[in-house]
């Protein structure tokens, strides 16, 4: 049988659980991801409003990479990197996701500042 003060416990424990669940789903669709920062080895190249569709072609020392921000969304389209993982990586949109591009030292990312 389960006594009273466990059960006083275990409720407390799961309306803290509902409450957190509820403060983080708020908190996520608050933030809107705002601009695509884009850095290759760590020096930022480019910081873009996620709204402005672009198209970007970038090429570094290490190779290219066709970028581009439409409908609230940023991929990559092309790129000569060997295993094209980046270009398979797909749309991103959220907050808190990146686009990699380790052959290239490429990041993508979407930040709200």
């Amino acid at each position: 049988m389960i006594k009273k003060k466990e059960l006083i416990i275990l409720i407390t424990i799961l309306i803290t659980a509902i409450i957190g669940i509820i403060c983080v789903k708020i908190y996520q669709g608050s933030e809107a991801a705002v601009y695509v920062q884009i850095t290759c080895d760590g020096s930022v190249l480019y910081h873009i409003p996620l709204e402005e569709d672009r198209t970007l072609h970038i090429e570094t020392s290490y190779g290219y990479n066709d970028v581009i921000i439409k409908d609230g969304e940023v991929y990559i389209e092309d790129a000569d990197c060997p295993d094209l993982i980046c270009v398979h990586q797909g749309k991103i949109s959220n907050l808190g996701i990146s686009i990699i591009c380790l052959p290239h030292r490429l990041s993508i990312q979407l930040v709200n500042h």
